[in-house]
């Protein structure tokens, strides 16, 4: 009996598993909202920098109830990377901060689309639109997000539904 049994080695790390740990993370951080649609708000949100998209969109889930809500007379084509879609919702944004980068740069404000995902895993998603005039830069080659002087390396996909992340983030700089 003991003669048929083979014993398999546990694999170990190796620099492959390292490597397809590092293909598989994401570029996200938090970014502070104050002000949705005109609703005071001070909301610490999920965001991904989304350079293959075309727009800039906030989660429906995160809108505050009472929030003013604009409704365009048509819609208007955008491209994520899920694919594409219809969007004639918006909402606007003001004083934005992105604390893993400053967390005392403002950003004054924007409009937002609105996309409706109650399983999506960010609140924001920033578009090629909104990068472009913020100046952020994805560098793919060293896995990090450049913002100004301003480097924050990509995620695990799950990180920051771990809320230690959260306090962890915050608390340095």
């Amino acid at each position: 009996l003991n003669d048929s049994i083979i014993q398999v080695p546990t694999p170990k790390t190796t620099e492959l598993n390292d490597l397809m740990k590092k293909k598989n993370l994401t570029l996200t951080s938090l970014m502070l909202v104050r002000n949705i649609g005109g609703v005071e708000c001070r909301k610490m949100l999920r965001v991904l920098f989304d350079s293959g998209g075309t727009k800039t969109f906030i989660n429906k889930r995160v809108i505050p109830q009472n929030a003013k809500i604009i409704t365009k007379p048509f819609r208007v084509d955008v491209e994520t990377a899920n694919g594409s879609m219809n969007a004639n919702q918006f909402v606007r944004a003001r004083d934005l901060f992105l604390p893993k980068f400053d967390k005392s740069k403002r950003i004054y404000g924007t409009n937002l689309q609105i996309f409706d995902n109650p399983n999506s895993s960010h609140d924001i998603i920033i578009g090629r639109d909104y990068l472009v005039d913020l100046g952020i830069d994805i560098l793919s080659s060293e896995q990090l997000i450049k913002w100004g002087e301003h480097l924050v390396p990509w995620k695990h996909p799950h990180h920051w539904e771990n809320h230690s992340n959260w306090t962890i983030a915050l608390d340095k700089h």
